[in-house]
């Protein structure tokens, strides 16, 4: 939020280049066929994009999807980009979306852009929050942004928020990216807000243990 404030100029920029950048197509080349094996047995009816850029996930599906992203400029773009998405502004952290609304939740290149010690957790809860009960939530990061500490440590605490993981793939496609399929099977049993900072978060310790 505070480089959007600070450099408007290079938030529209970007914006208006996303839908272009490479990294963003190999993800979808990643997550779209995990999101048609799924749909082959189940229904996914409404799918929610959470940090949504200009609404990629729509995008690279050609259908309409809810898109969430905190940059407006994103949003603006996106509305051009493909006009049948549905786009607003707002916090992965506190999604403007109702209680049990999606079937599946998609967080693609942008989940580690979460504040650690708080944002990221925050963010799974309400990708919970919004999910029906045993929906689907795909996340994918960079490669290598965790060690295996902060892998086994994040398994854990998606459980604690509701979810199973079910798959957590390393380093796949052209841009070598981390993919998470979760699916949200159970109540959450805590509210406890955890630190979720990782390996390729600036200033961590690479060796760290905890």
């Amino acid at each position: 939020r505070r480089r959007i404030t600070k450099r408007p100029e290079i938030s529209k920029y970007i914006a208006e280049l996303y839908s272009g950048f490479s990294m963003a197509r190999n993800a979808a080349d990643i997550y779209i066929p995990i999101i048609k094996e799924i749909e082959s047995y189940k229904n996914l009816e409404t799918k929610v994009d959470i940090g949504c850029g200009p609404g990629m996930l729509g995008f690279f599906l050609n259908e309409p999807t809810i898109g969430v992203d905190i940059n407006l400029d994103m949003v603006l773009e996106g509305k051009k980009l493909y006009p049948r998405n549905k786009l607003c502004v707002g916090s992965m952290s506190n999604l403007p979306l109702d209680d049990r609304m999606a079937d599946l939740v998609v967080c693609s290149l942008a989940y580690q852009m979460n504040e650690p010690k708080k944002g990221r957790a925050k963010a799974l809860q309400e990708m919970a929050r919004i999910l029906k009960r045993y929906g689907y939530a795909i996340i994918t990061i960079p490669g290598n942004y965790m060690n295996e500490n902060d892998e086994a440590k994040f398994g854990m605490i998606t459980y604690d928020y509701g979810f199973y993981l079910i798959d957590h793939q390393k380093q796949v496609g052209k841009s070598q990216l981390d993919i998470f399929l979760l699916r949200k099977t159970h109540t959450p049993i805590t509210n406890r807000i955890y630190n979720l900072k990782w390996q390729g978060d600036p200033g961590r310790n690479k060796n760290a243990k905890v």
